[in-house]
């Protein structure tokens, strides 16, 4: 795994280093509206801190 600097990111991504290095937040509210869906389990955070991508 390599650490690369925002300012970095266009060159060493690529096209698709600007959108990487974009702040941006994200909802999933649109998505339950349209279709009400709502989701169970735990959050993307907490199946990260339990380990469930150590790829193990």
């Amino acid at each position: 795994m390599t650490s690369v600097a925002p300012q970095d990111a266009a060159e060493h991504f690529g096209f698709v280093g600007r959108f990487f290095g974009m702040d941006m937040t994200a909802s999933s509210e649109r998505t339950r509206e349209m279709l009400a869906w709502t989701p169970t389990g735990p959050t993307l955070v907490e199946d990260i801190r339990e380990g469930a991508y150590t790829g193990a």
